[in-house]
């Protein structure tokens, strides 16, 4: 079997030794971490679906995957400088991507990156779709509303502009793989089936919550 090299971003971070236990803590790039097992997460987003509806539960799960794909890559590159140097887009948009791979979401390729119009696909083999099809059985509707929260992150990064992702094939509903189709909110046809039924909302910003990400960069 040829060898196949880890994704940059984890070269480097295992490189810098930038994953520690440090007195109780896990310290993933100095910023606190916590390591539990993904059944954990299904069974909360289960919960969250029972008690608040779906609709509710995924406009949550959505935004929180967008936060963390957004806030994940600024500390990320504060400790590195690695996406500073990355002029291609492409490649800037694969680098942010390998970001899934470290936080154990799975392996995802860009199938599509198409910068003239802005549409962009990405397919693999999401852990949270895995896990709630092992944990829950096959379901009627996508639920990697997390991950493709972390989409939307990666292309909003990379062509700045708001975008909408939608799962179109999911793991848990049966498909071999999950698909992840990004566009800009304004180009999606708003007829559109899958785009109306996954379209969400904002939350409230941390900022107005009174959170502050300062600090963590300054840990990075």
């Amino acid at each position: 079997m040829a060898f196949k090299a880890p994704p940059k971003i984890l070269q480097k971070i295992l490189r810098f030794n930038a994953i520690k236990f440090k007195e109780g803590k896990l310290l993933v790039v100095n910023v606190p971490g916590l390591l539990s097992p993904l059944y954990v997460n299904i069974y909360l987003q289960r919960l969250l679906e029972n008690d608040i509806g779906e609709k509710k539960a995924m406009n949550l799960l959505y935004n929180i995957g967008k936060f963390q794909g957004i806030q994940g890559l600024k500390i990320t590159n504060n400790y590195f400088g690695y996406a500073k140097t990355i002029k291609n887009k492409r490649e800037l948009l694969i680098f942010s991507g390998d970001q899934s791979e470290v936080t154990g979401l799975g392996k995802f390729k860009w199938v599509l990156t198409d910068f003239n119009k802005n549409i962009f696909i990405v397919r693999g083999k999401c852990s949270i779709g895995e896990e709630y099809k092992r944990f829950f059985g096959i379901q009627k509707n996508a639920v990697d509303h997390f991950t493709r929260g972390q989409a939307a992150a990666m292309v909003e990064g990379t062509i700045n502009q708001q975008v909408l992702a939608v799962e179109t094939k999911c793991i848990a509903t049966g498909n071999p793989y999950c698909e992840f189709v990004v566009k800009p909110i304004k180009i999606w046809d708003k007829k559109d089936v899958m785009a109306c039924k996954q379209l969400v909302g904002e939350l409230s910003s941390f900022k107005k919550l009174g959170a502050q990400m300062a600090p963590y960069l300054a840990l990075a």
